[in-house]
């Protein structure tokens, strides 16, 4: 699978470094405690990170992985006999073209010759797919997913600990609660230590089962249990899928011009200032299960920086993963931060207009300048004015300042997800509200919690 670039450059590759990180009261902090690993670090062939990809996320069980995100995201809109937003849609980005244009992206960015580790962030992460193919593709600093649907970021979680190699007894529990209308119900998960790479179900959504297999939680249960109310064929086609996304979304000729790739910040539809952007109230607004706070993040890197626990991907070539943080948040909260990114990945191939210009307000919100932003099928606005329209007016939110993107190339390659063929704009932040000479770093405050409007 081929990559085609608009315009072409040449490049060194930047020199692995020699640090990882480590948790410091909330911070991340260079350390030296993987310092065999990341010396010694090889790049991995694409093909040895398909294939390890494809042992965790096997491509016959993409029907049951659609299905899943679907219960998550479109029910609690179905149950209301409303639409769900588009931005819900979900599919697997090719991996070969993945590998591609995150190459394209270290080379162009500014500080690709410089030693020290870049920082990844994947915005609508979904269930980790990508984010554990960029840990295993290069030495990051730190790799980030960022993902709205709690059931969703849950399963990502689940797959990241599929990955776990542990030299000492250890185990982790979540338990996801809400007390939602009338219902409640808990999620729990647990990864054994050392545990066996995870085998593919025989009750998969295309094999005759009427019930996803990996559908244990609870709540995704009980959307299936609605799902049900339709007609649903023992052995759903992809066609049949994409007419009931269809039917569920609506035309996308609602969305106005969509083939305008060309957006202007001030143009376009501007969000409700009445309400805030923060992680809990906008999937309360959505309707949807919110984790408790201390569920809404899970990283890989220990308090203790103990060597004893390590992630790698794949059984059979064993990738060595960079470390990984993934976090139940939207990128549109400014408290959810990602303000570190050197590199941005966002699939936006089905998002609306004005959520791309959230996130273009959001990157110039929190990146610094250098930063490289890549979305899918649509470019983000040149620039525009972050004025105090989120937050309920929190003076600790840095605001009233401009931002401005650069396109720097677009680049071409095979997609199945798209229909075959996908575009990646290449954007570089030029202007945010980060003050020059100084580095991002997350609020020192707590997230408050504002009243749902």
């Amino acid at each position: 699978m081929g990559l085609m670039t608009s315009s072409s450059s040449s490049s060194s590759s930047p020199t692995p470094s020699s640090s990882s990180l480590m948790r410091t009261k909330g911070r991340m902090s260079i350390t030296r405690s993987t310092l065999s690993l990341l010396s010694s670090f090889q790049q991995p062939s694409h093909s040895a990170v398909l294939e390890s990809i494809d042992e965790v996320f096997p491509p016959n069980l993409l029907d049951q992985r659609i299905a899943l995100s679907r219960k998550d995201g479109y029910w609690p809109f179905i149950s209301e006999g409303e639409d769900p937003p588009q931005e819900f849609v979900y599919g697997e980005f090719d991996i070969e073209f993945f590998c591609n244009v995150l190459e394209r992206a270290r080379q162009l960015h500014p500080n690709q010759a410089d030693d020290s580790p870049l920082t990844f962030c994947d915005l609508g992460s979904g269930t980790g797919r990508l984010v554990l193919v960029a840990a295993a593709l290069y030495p990051w600093k730190l790799v980030r997913g960022i993902e709205l649907l709690p059931g969703i970021h849950e399963q990502a979680v689940e797959k990241l600990e599929s990955c776990r190699r542990n030299g000492s007894s250890s185990s982790r529990s979540s338990s996801t609660s809400s007390t939602s209308g009338s219902s409640s119900s808990t999620t729990t998960t647990t990864a054994a230590t050392s545990p066996a790479p995870r085998q593919p179900s025989s009750s998969s959504i295309g094999g005759g089962s009427t019930e996803p297999a990996a559908a244990s939680n609870s709540e995704l249960d009980d959307y299936w249990k609605q799902y049900k109310q339709f007609t649903v064929p023992k052995s759903p086609s992809d066609d049949w899928l994409n007419e009931l996304s269809d039917s569920l979304i609506g035309d996308d000729d609602d969305e106005g011009d969509s083939d305008d790739v060309s957006l202007t910040d001030g143009g376009l539809y501007l969000p409700d200032t009445t309400n805030t952007n923060t992680n809990t109230n906008q999937q309360a607004q959505f309707g949807l299960n919110v984790p408790p706070e201390d569920k809404l993040s899970y990283s890989t890197m220990n308090d203790d920086d103990n060597d004893s626990t390590e992630y790698f991907l794949g059984s059979n070539h064993q990738l060595p993963l960079a470390p990984i943080q993934l976090s139940c948040g939207s990128f549109d909260d400014p408290y959810e931060f990602f303000g570190d990114a050197d590199v941005i990945f966002c699939f936006s191939s089905a998002m609306p207009h004005h959520i791309l210009v959230d996130l273009a307000r959001a990157v110039g919100r929190q990146c610094k300048p250098g930063t490289i932003v890549l979305t899918t099928e649509y470019r983000l606005p040149e620039g525009g004015t972050i004025t105090d329209d989120v937050g309920n007016g929190d003076p600790s939110l840095p605001h009233d300042g401009e931002y401005a993107l650069e396109l720097v190339e677009e680049l071409n390659g095979t997609n199945e997800a798209t229909g075959g063929e996908s575009t990646v704009f290449v954007h570089r932040l030029t202007q945010s509200l980060v003050p020059d000479g100084q580095e991002p770093q997350p609020l020192s405050r707590p997230r408050p919690n504002f009243p749902i409007k």
